[in-house]
């Protein structure tokens, strides 16, 4: 056993807390504060010590060792003595969180990595591949050593003029490390060469680096043969541009097109260090496959020498006195700006430091800043604490919900289980439905007031989607998973060609175009590692920048020309006031119309007919799901003042599943009552009720008005780039004219006919 020193431990002798980063979460930070500061940091050192004596640790030893042992703070089973790479160790174990130091080693030394060109990028994949502790290599290469290559590439030195590149390098590498390496010493004419080299056993666990100089027609043809096998990586560089990707069909049919249109007279100008600046964009994608953590959904990577963007990250304001004479200005125009980027990367990571740091600058400032919903109050406690057993272990039933139980079809033993477990909070959820009712009732009551025309639209249409999704007269709540089936995958370099094709839809509409200016700007910031994905706002620098969580498959798709319909329809809008207090509504219609023209695009292409059940889940997720929440919040919180109890409240949810499943018999959802209680929206947040069922029946009403008559675009976007205030209906009527009912009822109707297709396709 040996403490997992490689992550950080760092003790605080004033406070006397210890801060140390936990494993596999990508920076979030753990603070302990031991009742004995002094004893804890001596158990720590003991714990890491490379050749301590056994000894019986005291109650109180065992009871840190329990506490680190619950946060994988500790290695299980190590044996220092047998590795020769510990470096490798500390690196990759940083980002995962096993107890098992040996995992990402014992997953490596089964890849083979083929590298095709053995120069500059070839031997600089080669040198870091083998950091990476990968021992299998398949090198491919006809040229020679010269003269000019000791420059720039690794390994070769005087001696091995005149050799074989392939050789030159076993002979190198063999000198100083246990490998397996075979070679080829002719260039690489098709794919049976490679074929012969790699053992069929090994196929499937073989990664293919093309580093060649020249990607001719009939090199083009050899690597789509090869990447229908093998996962291939390519990567080049030009005289200030370093880039890598992972190929592709996209990729190859639109390098094709371009080999097509040009004849190239060039002299190679890869210095050395390009070829490692390549590598290390190569072996960031290939890290997508080793670990988790850091699979971001990358596709393609590049680098521009030449070009730098910098971030200034104000620590001094957390803790500095500043010299300031105007409150206003500085608070709205230099910390604001600051706080909205601190609250945005806590969204995107989850990571607790970012609203520590935010209270620090508040009080720091004296500033009265809303309480943000994250503090982990008593109830929150008490039910994260929770824990449930599954698949042979204690499980945390926070982890479990989350996690777990999406991906899974639960036994009714399990699902009474977890029932049995949610239970133990349910007085605590009673109270909090109650609280919440007393701060929100005259709101919501409010907000329905102006939606009496529009509900009755909108549950019928949710009736029809349930029938559409559930056409089976039982539905059973244990069984029913359809997300446990594959959905089609698609690269994000996929996503972004299937979200630009919208332009053919409508002239004058220009996303590629806004797409490349977000690109260049570093306003489109894309990973699956972030928690969620939205579009924020400065409105110091009027600029706006998506960030989306990638997702491979028809819902990454949609989340794409969502978040960039955002940033696309608010770069029309010259007043930034008007962006500032646009409605929730309004942003969220604006954000639709582009994801209803990407749905468009999909639906009148006929290759992609496929998509048609995973794109039924989406709107069954996207409107279905949210209204039958905001109904029951509506039955909840609106319909009277009087306080619930807990059957009370279970009424109300059968009330609602009534309502919108009428003739279907519900299997097994007495199981599912106390999920409530894992709801937090549901709990804590105040709703604007039927938000997005509403703001996606006017984006589609307003982008099949563009499709119907594209000057309707062209005036849509003169209106709201000359406003003042930006208010959906007042957009409606003054460019469409209509109101807003009529348009949310208009939309229905065009929404049955898509729902027909679809269902035709399914």
């Amino acid at each position: 056993m040996k403490l997992r020193s490689n992550l950080g431990f760092l003790g605080n002798t004033n406070d006397k807390i210890i801060s140390v980063q936990l494993p596999g979460t990508n920076g979030k930070t753990l603070k302990i504060k031991p009742e004995e500061y002094g004893e804890f940091i001596s158990f720590l050192r003991y714990l890491n010590k490379t050749n301590k004596s056994k000894k019986r640790l005291s109650a109180t030893q065992e009871e840190y060792l329990q506490f680190l042992e619950s946060h994988n703070l500790v290695y299980k089973k190590v044996d220092l003595k047998q590795e020769n790479n510990p470096r490798l160790l500390n690196f990759v174990n940083n980002f995962m969180d096993t107890t098992d130091r040996y995992l990402f080693s014992d997953k490596v030394k089964n890849k083979v990595a083929v590298i095709i060109g053995l120069g500059t990028l070839g031997t600089s994949m080669l040198y870091y591949l083998i950091q990476m502790g990968v021992t299998n290599f398949v090198l491919i290469d006809g040229d020679k050593v010269e003269h000019k290559n000791l420059s720039h590439q690794h390994y070769y030195t005087e001696k091995d003029i005149g050799k074989y590149k392939v050789e030159a390098l076993k002979n190198r590498l063999l000198d100083n490390h246990s490998l397996n390496i075979k070679t080829e010493s002719n260039y690489l004419s098709d794919k049976k060469q490679l074929d012969n080299l790699v053992a069929n056993k090994d196929k499937k666990n073989t990664y293919v680096f093309c580093a060649f100089d020249n990607l001719g027609s009939q090199l083009l043809q050899i690597v789509r043969e090869i990447n229908d096998i093998y996962t291939t990586y390519i990567a080049g560089y030009n005289r200030k541009l370093v880039f890598a990707t992972i190929v592709s069909n996209s990729f190859l049919e639109d390098y094709e097109e371009e080999v097509k249109d040009y004849d190239v007279i060039k002299d190679n100008s890869g210095m050395g260090f390009l070829g490692d600046l390549t590598a290390l964009l190569m072996l960031r994608l290939w890290l997508q496959k080793m670990l988790s953590k850091l699979d971001y959904g990358w596709d393609y990577l590049e680098y521009s020498l030449f070009d730098n963007e910098s971030s200034i990250f104000s620590h001094y304001l957390t803790n500095k006195k500043l010299n300031i004479n105007d409150k206003t200005f500085f608070f709205k125009f230099v910390l604001d700006s600051h706080l909205n980027n601190l609250y945005s990367q806590y969204l995107l990571s989850g990571n607790e430091d970012n609203i520590e740091e935010i209270k620090a600058i508040s009080e720091n400032f004296n500033l009265d800043i809303e309480e943000i919903n994250t503090t982990v109050d008593e109830f929150r406690s008490k039910r994260d604490s929770l824990h449930i057993a599954y698949s042979g272990k204690d499980m945390n039933i926070k982890h479990f919900y989350n996690e777990i139980m999406p991906n899974i079809i639960m036994s009714s033993k399990l699902a009474q289980n977890l029932d049995n477990c949610l239970k133990k909070v349910e007085s605590e959820t009673v109270s909090l439905v109650n609280k919440k009712k007393k701060k929100v009732r005259d709101k919501y009551v409010k907000q329905l007031s102006n939606l009496k025309r529009q509900l009755p639209c909108l549950a019928s249409l949710v009736r029809e989607i349930n029938n559409t999704f559930f056409p089976d007269e039982e539905i059973d709540f244990l069984k029913y998973k359809p997300q446990i089936s594959t959905p089609k995958l698609m690269s994000l370099s996929d996503q972004i060609k299937k979200v630009s094709l919208v332009d053919n839809l409508i002239p004058n509409y220009s996303l590629t175009q806004h797409i490349e200016f977000m690109n260049e700007h570093n306003f489109l910031k894309v990973s699956k590692q972030y928690k969620t994905s939205f579009t924020s706002f400065d409105e110091r620098y009027n600029v706006s920048t998506s960030f989306i969580k990638q997702d491979n498959n028809l819902w990454g798709l949609l989340t794409l020309g969502h978040e960039i319909g955002h940033n696309y329809f608010n770069s029309f809008i010259e007043n930034a006031t008007a962006k500032v207090n646009m409605s929730t509504l309004t942003a969220e219609t604006f954000a639709f119309i582009n994801e209803t023209l990407v749905m468009h695009q999909l639906m009148n292409d006929p290759q992609n007919n496929d998509y048609s059940f995973d794109l039924l889940f989406y709107l069954y997720r996207l409107i279905s799901v949210p209204f039958s929440m905001d109904l029951y919040q509506k039955k909840v919180f609106a319909e009277n003042e009087t306080e619930f109890s807990w059957n009370e409240i279970i009424n109300k949810r059968l009330e609602t599943i009534t309502t919108l499943f009428p003739n279907k018999k519900i299997l097994n959802l007495k199981y599912s009552h106390h999920n409530i209680s894992m709801n937090d929206d549901f709990l804590f947040n105040e709703a604007e009720l039927f938000l997005y069922p509403r703001a996606y029946l006017l984006g589609l009403f307003i982008s099949s008005s563009f499709i119907n008559d594209s000057n309707l675009y062209i005036t849509f976007i003169e209106y709201i780039n000359n406003a003042v205030k930006l208010d959906i209906s007042l957009i409606l009527e003054k460019v469409f004219n209509v109101s807003e009912d009529e348009a949310i009822e208009n939309s229905v109707m065009l929404f049955r006919k898509f729902l027909q297709g679809l269902n035709h396709n399914v």
